[in-house]
């Protein structure tokens, strides 16, 4: 029984000081050249009403009965969108920063239904979407920096668990932007 129990706080002290070392923000980014102008990816990117049309999220049949709202305005700077799933989870999206040559910056806003998204509550973290025109097509990079995480054992769960997934849906509504503006898949690189 005391082996056990030594074993597990070490294997807990071990993954704590490797989540000391990880940074406090997760940073996870993606990349696909498509074959299109800046201003043609960027009308559907700054219209958060254009995003069913392409992203993989609204399709996707775990996220059945996702309800969408949107703000005021739902592109440009000031568009919003509010995505809720089920009764518990809640995430707002806001447009910060829209050009039409470089790309957007969405603050995000998450968590339980129960928080006041609309009024700034609720886990904070960063989209950005930057085109960059690149030869005969523009290179899109989708970034997403993450909440803040000042507990190391909650950076380990993240390096371990969330931020593959965030990798891979990143790169689905690369592929997904990508086919809308084109009308043809792209593999990304």
């Amino acid at each position: 029984m005391r082996i056990v129990f030594l074993t597990l706080l070490g294997t807990f002290l071990l993954l704590s000081l490797v989540g000391l070392a990880l940074p406090e923000r997760a940073r996870i980014e993606g990349s696909l050249s498509i074959a299109a102008t800046p201003a043609e990816i960027h009308a559907l990117v700054d219209d958060f009403e254009a995003w069913p049309k392409w992203h993989p999220m609204f399709a996707d049949p775990a996220h059945a009965g996702l309800r969408i709202e949107y703000g005021e305005s739902s592109a440009g700077v000031g568009g919003q969108m509010l995505l809720q799933l089920g009764t518990h989870f809640a995430a707002l999206f806001t447009i910060v920063v829209s050009k039409s040559t470089s790309g957007v910056e969405i603050e995000l806003r998450s968590g339980p239904q129960t928080v006041d998204l609309w009024r700034g509550e609720g886990v904070f973290s960063l989209e950005s979407i930057r085109l960059t025109p690149d030869g005969a097509g523009t290179q899109v990079t989708w970034t997403q920096i993450g909440a803040k995480s000042s507990l190391a054992m909650e950076r380990v769960l993240q390096a371990l668990l969330v931020r593959r997934r965030i990798r891979t849906q990143i790169e689905a509504a690369l592929q997904g932007l990508a086919a809308e503006v084109t009308g043809t898949e792209v593999v990304p690189e």
